[in-house]
């Protein structure tokens, strides 16, 4: 069973931008150089309508020779709000785990919205309060240790 983290409220992201964000949060903490790739996963034949903001991709990373990946959605877009919805997802390793968290934080921190999912014990966060989120997550210890903490924070402590 996947962990996911919505962003509901927020403006329309552009995920190439989300992911230079989260590249530096990553090389940050984990004080190495971090590979980032985006590959585009929208379905076979759905072809966007012109104005439309929708997209589905899995965000691929290597970080000391592991691997790790979460899945980014947008849809719903509301011309007239001005806003839609954003989802992350995430494989129940701490790796995909912590990877997700850190997306979805960007993400609403860029958009606006609100932050709701996985170890966040249903409170819907701000923008501010999301980047408080990775602050208290990922402050001192080892990159390991960081990993361990945030994931075991989230209720995934028990996985691989």
């Amino acid at each position: 069973m996947a962990l996911e983290w919505s962003i509901e409220g927020g403006r329309p992201l552009d995920p190439q931008s989300l992911v230079e964000q989260v590249r530096k949060t990553l090389e940050r903490l984990a004080d190495t150089a971090v590979v980032l790739r985006l590959e585009d996963d929208a379905q076979v034949g759905s072809e966007p309508a012109e104005g439309d903001t929708a997209f589905s991709y899995v965000l691929n990373s290597e970080i000391a020779g592991r691997m790790s990946s979460v899945e980014l959605v947008q849809f719903n877009y509301d011309s007239s709000s001005g806003t839609g919805i954003g989802y992350v997802t995430a494989n129940r390793d701490r790796r995909s785990v912590v990877l997700g968290v850190i997306v979805a934080a960007h993400w609403n921190m860029a958009a606006g919205g609100d932050l709701s999912g996985t170890g966040l014990g249903g409170k819907r966060l701000s923008p501010e309060e999301s980047e408080e989120l990775l602050a208290e997550l990922f402050y001192g210890a080892t990159w390991e240790d960081r990993l361990e903490w945030a994931a075991g924070r989230l209720g995934c402590g028990q996985v691989t």
